[in-house]
């Protein structure tokens, strides 16, 4: 059973590397298998050419579909570093490589799934997988991971379906619009880039679907730049697993997490947000965005969208569809840090939490949400406990362009929280909140601005 971690995915014993790559995706030596051959198709083969000896035709033409010609090709094997590779057909392995600026291109018939592999160690079941230096990956066809026995019985998963850890240099991984990425072990994301210098860029314009603890759809890490964006469909159904994801660990870094017009993002579990992007050290900044529609039915610290920072400008905001379910009490609450929230921003140095024109924010159930939330503090809702006042002394800006409707008792409609420092909230849309013992805008801190020029 897999352990709690926070959204950093942290542990104490993890290197550097394994600390950037958020879920401590690790290095492992791989395990390659090669599936057995189709003998249904050998047998098929023999009986026509019978058939042919048996006629009086002298001519016999013979097609063979891709998909009948065994393993996957991906070519060259072991390519040297800059090489492109090129990847097609049908395969249960891992298709693994190592080597610096490396390019790996899977078309439209690359047919992967290692879900039913028996495994001893994590990664060994990823779907394509670089480590070194700088790497690309581009994704076309279907890749499909897990892992026997299924969540594991020890410390396996991470078999992500796209996977780059580089060390110094640009990493990119992207699923195209005909890609389709599923996972289901445990802490394995459909699409995890990460890099040490650089930008890591982690794209999806197909489909990503994760369905265990810990697997983010989209997530991009590094030390300095990362970029995670969604203009497909993510899916997530498990618990601390959040749609997009970014995260910066250096204190001039950047974390950049948006869903984009058109696109779709559902999670399903606790702990988890739609777009999530965080700058863990000094002033890192975050910036989480969406202008689709996410879709959070998880019930207890959920949000739609979110930027954690520590000392740098936390932005989050929302001109799409959020769309809440708060349909029990949460198990803990430390007000006024909502537990299901439809946009959060948090830094000790700026807080702006915005639902911009057109933006909606709506949540139909009996339990305590908030829609727009800033707090000029270092929190982690995600984490899994009470949500702690890690630092405070930032200021904090919420506004409402667009409409809110919570329907919850205890609900907040909009809030900015600076303990210490100049806390706004400024209305100029519509709130709406119907349950007992709610309240409209709220705004605590040394010194509070309260601006209304809408409805509430």
């Amino acid at each position: 059973m897999a352990s709690s971690k926070n959204s950093t995915g942290f542990c104490n014993t993890r290197t550097i590397p394994e600390k950037l790559n958020q879920s401590a995706y690790s290095y492992y030596s791989s395990t390659t298998i090669i599936p057995s051959g189709d003998r249904s198709t050998a047998t098929g083969m023999k009986r026509l050419f019978a058939a042919a000896l048996l006629s009086s035709s002298s001519i016999m033409v013979l097609s063979s579909p891709a998909a009948a010609l065994g393993p996957a090709a991906c070519n060259p094997v072991m390519p040297a570093n800059g090489t492109t590779v090129n990847c097609t057909g049908v395969t249960t392995a891992s298709q693994d490589f190592t080597g610096d600026d490396l390019t790996v291109i899977a078309d439209e018939n690359f047919n992967q799934d290692t879900s039913g592999n028996t495994i001893g160690a994590q990664r060994v079941n990823a779907g394509i997988y670089i480590s070194g230096s700088g790497g690309t990956i581009r994704h076309s066809g279907t890749i499909r991971t897990g892992e026997i026995p299924e969540g594991g019985g020890g410390p396996y998963g991470r078999h992500n379906g796209l996977y780059i850890i580089g060390g110094t240099g640009d990493v990119y991984a992207e699923n195209t619009a005909t890609g389709s990425i599923t996972t289901t072990a445990v802490n394995s994301a459909g699409i995890q880039v990460s890099a040490t210098t650089g930008t890591s860029t982690a794209i999806n314009r197909g489909t990503v679907q994760t369905g265990a603890t810990g697997s983010y759809g989209v997530a991009a890490s590094n030390a300095n730049a990362a970029v995670s964006r969604n203009y497909g469909t993510v899916t997530t159904t498990a618990n601390q697993s959040h749609g997009v994801y970014s995260f910066s660990n250096t204190t001039s870094g950047s974390a950049t997490s948006s869903n984009a017009a058109g696109a779709t993002i559902n999670v399903g579990g606790d702990l988890t947000a739609g777009v999530i992007a965080i700058g863990k050290i000094g002033n890192a900044a975050s910036n989480a965005s969406n202008a689709g529609t996410i879709n959070v039915t998880g019930d207890n610290a959920t949000a739609g969208v979110a930027a954690l920072g520590t000392d740098g400008v936390a932005t989050a905001g929302n001109t799409g569809q959020i769309t809440l379910q708060s349909n029990v009490d949460d198990t803990f609450s430390m007000s006024p840090f909502p537990q299901d929230v439809g946009v959060f921003a948090s830094s000790t140095g700026t807080a702006t939490a915005t639902n911009g024109t057109g933006g909606t924010i709506t949540d139909s159930g009996q339990g305590q949400s908030y829609g727009v939330v800033a707090t000029g503090a270092a929190v982690d809702p995600f984490y899994g406990g009470m949500v702690m006042l890690a630092r405070s002394g930032g200021d904090a800006n919420a506004t409402n362009d667009g409409t809110i409707t919570l329907t919850g008792d205890r609900s907040i409609g909009m809030g900015a929280t600076a303990f210490g420092a100049t806390s706004t909230a400024t209305n100029n849309g519509s709130v709406t909140v119907t349950g007992n013992y709610t309240i409209g805008i709220s705004a605590i801190g040394n010194t509070t601005n309260v601006n209304n020029t809408g409805s509430v």
